[in-house]
């Protein structure tokens, strides 16, 4: 599937989080990674929202070149973002569960 350019440019910022995120110390990862996919989500935008997507995009570039510094060991994870996540975990163990149960009923015919 070929991507656009902006495409292209979401992924490698995205991964670039990540990189960031596995640099840290152990024990704070998870809350990089929070911070990371919520500002990814949030806020929510259409793929034709480009003028925004673009926004989104040097607004976050600039907020993991200033976490990407050595001296950064921790960053704050509001309720929100937390809420949003344990959501978000939910709605995946509930499309997982029934997914099985999907395949369980299906092989069971």
């Amino acid at each position: 599937m070929a991507r656009s350019g902006l495409q292209k440019e979401v992924f490698r910022l995205y991964r670039q989080g990540v990189r960031n995120a596995m640099s840290k110390p152990r024990d704070v990862r998870n809350e990089f990674l929070v911070h990371l996919r919520y500002n990814f989500h949030h806020p929510p935008l259409t793929a034709r929202d480009y003028t925004a997507i673009e926004h989104q995009l040097r607004k976050f570039s600039r907020t993991l070149d200033m976490l990407e510094s050595p001296s950064v060991l921790r960053i704050h994870v509001s309720d929100d973002m937390r809420d949003w996540w344990s959501n978000e975990v939910a709605r995946a163990h509930a499309r997982a569960e029934k997914a099985a149960l999907k395949k369980e009923l299906g092989e069971g015919s």
